[in-house]
């Protein structure tokens, strides 16, 4: 399985791409985080991506993170992404104007985790 989506925290789930993903991988991933957020209702819960290990985000991201409701919920808190790729970070651009959720893009995948841990420090997540 090219996804791995699994809960690291009680607010904080964790996906990781090991592979470049086909459309159909990525709305299945973007459907599973959808699935999770609804396990917490009421609870802000963060999302953390490592992209690294598969290095190529597909351009159809922003559209099906946002068809599958996973960008739309109403408990999502800040994405954190950890990838080095340019065109991820335009992408998620892209996806966080539309939806008007954070998404902060870093290389390293602790410097992604921290800024989460900083944010559930902080109190409840900023809207950009």
């Amino acid at each position: 399985m090219p996804t791995s989506e699994k809960w690291i925290a009680d607010n904080i789930i964790e996906t990781m791409w090991s592979d470049p993903l086909t459309g159909n991988q990525l709305k299945d991933c973007f459907s599973r985080i959808a699935e999770m957020l609804d396990e917490n209702p009421g609870q802000t819960v963060h999302v953390l991506f490592d992209l690294r290990p598969a290095g190529i985000v597909p351009t159809t991201a922003p559209l099906s993170a946002i068809n599958t409701g996973f960008m739309t919920s109403d408990n999502l808190g800040v994405i954190s992404v950890a990838s080095n790729d340019r065109i991820a970070a335009t992408l998620a651009r892209i996806a966080s104007g539309i939806s008007r959720k954070t998404i902060v893009m870093f290389s390293t995948y602790d410097e992604a985790l921290d800024y989460i841990n900083e944010e559930i420090a902080s109190g409840p997540a900023r809207m950009i």
